[in-house]
């Protein structure tokens, strides 16, 4: 019987059931806690079972903590800005551009600012860079890229149209 390293996500799937039952809990006991303490005001007696409250808050404390460690993958691909595309530095001159702007002028964040080479990858069809040599969703080699002659993009080696301006490829 082998067995396997768990994976990250089952790491993170592992502090975010975690976190979830330690708030809970730390919410039932500062629950009767507090209940504890509300209840003894209107009476003589003392609160039997504020020590709770101090064993809550840490406990929840610790779930906080145990929670936002397994969503901090998510919570920072979903809430980080795109690090720049390096698309307007021109490689075979050695000049740069002006770099475009963070929306660029494509129709999503994905996709290069027009007048950019890219490289349209063959097995998936995600835009990648033209520096690239593998594509970035699936690890494609992309180093038989062809340029069209017509818009200079750059499409996988076995297109038979450009993917920009939709230009034949000559056989």
């Amino acid at each position: 019987m082998s067995k396997t390293a768990p994976t990250p996500t089952d790491a993170r799937l592992g502090y975010r059931v975690a976190g979830i039952a330690l708030l809970v809990v730390g919410g039932v006991f500062s629950a009767i806690g507090l209940s504890s303490l509300f209840i003894s005001v209107g009476t003589a007696d003392q609160p039997h079972y504020f020590w709770c409250f101090y064993i809550g808050g840490p406990v929840i404390a610790i779930g906080f903590a145990l929670l936002s460690y397994g969503c901090m993958g998510e919570a920072t691909q979903h809430s980080a800005p795109r690090a720049p595309l390096t698309d307007w530095l021109d490689h075979d001159e050695g000049t740069t551009a002006s770099p475009p702007s963070s929306t660029g002028t494509g129709t999503d964040a994905a996709t290069p600012a027009v007048g950019t080479t890219s490289i349209l990858c063959p097995q998936c069809g995600h835009t990648n860079h033209d520096a690239a040599k593998f594509c970035e969703t699936c690890g494609t080699p992309l180093e038989n890229a062809k340029a069209c002659p017509k818009c200079h993009a750059l499409s996988g080696p076995d297109a038979l149209y450009c993917h920009h301006c939709g230009h034949e490829f000559a056989s």
